[in-house]
């Protein structure tokens, strides 16, 4: 199976514009000293699965590389199959990854979550989306 790196390649460098957009220009020089931590939160498509490769495919480890580790450190906290609604069928903050994740104390964080909450056994809490 080809990586969505080759298979994606302007979806690809558009998403990881739109990651590049989200860091702030006003990091304090305190932070430029230590890498500023990223976190990518997410579901399959954040974990990297599709690829041959998720450790190194999935869009995490692609930021990791284009980010640089001297200034940066990005992990991937996705979980296939998770849920951004509390009461879906796998509710990515009921996951290991979620205590993880504040465990690692980011200061950017990316959230790709919501894919699977539109799967039918979800989508019977419709109204959890309207406030």
């Amino acid at each position: 199976m080809p990586s969505l790196s080759r298979s994606f390649p302007l979806a690809r460098l558009l998403l990881l514009a739109a990651l590049a957009s989200l860091i702030p220009s006003s990091i304090s020089a305190r932070l430029l000293a230590a890498p500023t931590r990223v976190a990518c939160v997410g579901d399959s498509i954040t974990f990297g699965s599709g690829t041959t490769a998720p450790g190194f495919d999935s869009y995490p480890a692609q930021l990791a590389r284009m980010l640089g580790s001297s200034k940066w450190e990005v992990r991937n906290f996705g979980v296939s199959g998770a849920t951004l609604l509390s009461q879906g069928d796998r509710p990515w903050i009921k996951e290991s990854a979620y205590k993880a994740a504040l465990e690692f104390q980011p200061e950017v964080v990316s959230i790709m979550l919501g894919t699977n909450d539109t799967k039918p056994q979800n989508w019977v809490h419709q109204a959890a989306f309207v406030s």
